[in-house]
């Protein structure tokens, strides 16, 4: 949770993430916390060093990155289901940094479905169905969603709780992953 002006602004953003194995650990716990360093604006001309070395590249020279001198920044998520190689999460901010989900998730190893800026180039997942390849390469967006927003009424205090379903593309690629995973079961089976 976040107060802003003293009001509690709480969202709950639905992504995917390319990874279907995300934070191991994540089988004996219901919930993770990334906690990891902080978050700091920097230009395509600073280099980073150690940790968090990395080629800095954009349309507009800058972005994001974890340093040591950045701002702190905390981000819970939940799997929420996994596929083959990718997983869905539910996740829940504790700060809003720019750019911050798909940073983290990124800093992980796991970037966000469509991410141009933190998930590098399309790589088609092995094995994966011609149907979900497809899916996958028609997504022009970040497998972001914003599902629920909550918070205090400026004038009123009284609590607000806006939410929303997944949009048509985002159910789309969801099909696609349960789907593909489906499929792969069923050629496992199969093979036995």
């Amino acid at each position: 949770m976040r107060c802003l002006y003293r009001r509690c602004l709480v969202s709950v953003v639905c992504a995917i993430a390319v990874g279907g194995l995300i934070a191991a650990p994540m089988e004996t716990s219901p919930a993770h916390v990334i906690h990891t360093r902080d978050i700091q604006l920097i230009d395509s001309a600073d280099s980073l060093l150690g940790d968090g070395a990395a080629l800095v590249i954009g349309g507009s020279g800058l972005r994001m990155a974890v340093r040591e001198s950045g701002r702190p920044a905390v981000t819970h998520y939940r799997v929420l289901e996994r596929f083959r190689a990718h997983s869905y999460l539910s996740v829940q901010l504790e700060t809003g940094r720019t750019h911050q989900i798909r940073l983290h998730l990124s800093h992980l190893k796991y970037p966000i479905v469509g991410d141009p800026v933190y998930g590098g180039r399309f790589a088609q997942p092995k094995g994966a169905s011609v149907s979900l390849v497809d899916t996958l390469r028609a997504f022009k967006r970040q497998a972001l969603h914003a599902a629920s927003l909550g918070f205090d009424h400026p004038r009123t205090g009284k609590r607000l709780q806006l939410d929303c379903p997944v949009p048509t593309d985002f159910a789309a690629l969801l099909l696609a992953l349960r789907d593909d995973a489906r499929l792969a079961a069923q050629d496992l089976g199969r093979k036995r």
